[in-house]
């Protein structure tokens, strides 16, 4: 929904990136791939109500569709979908498995994979209540908050650096 989180998309190699406010994503998606739909849908926004409708409309047959937003409601599945298309669902928290975390920090270490791109606004810990804030408009991928080791207590903050 965000022009930001658009082009942060296309930076990291999203094959396509649109507005769903102007075009219908499972319309998009079916023209995409020729009309058999998506192997794999990732619902990670916390928007299921509007998310998992479109996902519905474009799985592929045995397609698989994991949910691993959060999000505190009820969403309405048209089960139908699911048993004609041999369907599934699957949910996830991010960090859920067996030794996900540390595989992840050592892939960063190693240079496998930089996550620094996504970050899009650092904020200093005393300006902790700013970068919440901030995050609430949802125009930044990710905000990172971290004291200043560096600086004496009573300097004046840091101004927020943005990507």
């Amino acid at each position: 929904m965000s022009a930001p989180r658009r082009e942060m998309a296309r930076r990291m190699g999203a094959d396509a990136v649109f507005d769903p406010r102007e075009v219908s994503p499972s319309d998009v998606v079916r023209e995409l791939t020729r009309g058999e739909g998506a192997d794999m849908f990732v619902e990670a926004a916390g928007a299921p109500t509007r998310t998992l409708p479109e996902m519905e409309k474009a799985l592929a047959i045995n397609g698989r569709i994991v949910v691993i937003g959060r999000a505190a409601e009820r969403v309405p599945l048209y089960l139908e979908v699911l048993q004609v298309r041999r369907g599934q669902i699957f949910g996830s928290q991010g960090h859920s498995g067996d030794a996900i975390f540390p595989s992840v920090i050592r892939m960063m270490a190693a240079g496998l994979i930089d996550m620094t791109r996504i970050i899009t606004a650092r904020y200093p810990l005393d300006r902790a209540v700013e970068a919440v804030e901030r995050l609430s408009q949802r125009v930044d991928a990710k905000i990172t908050i971290k004291p200043d080791l560096r600086k004496a207590p009573e300097a004046e903050p840091a101004a927020a650096a943005t990507a």
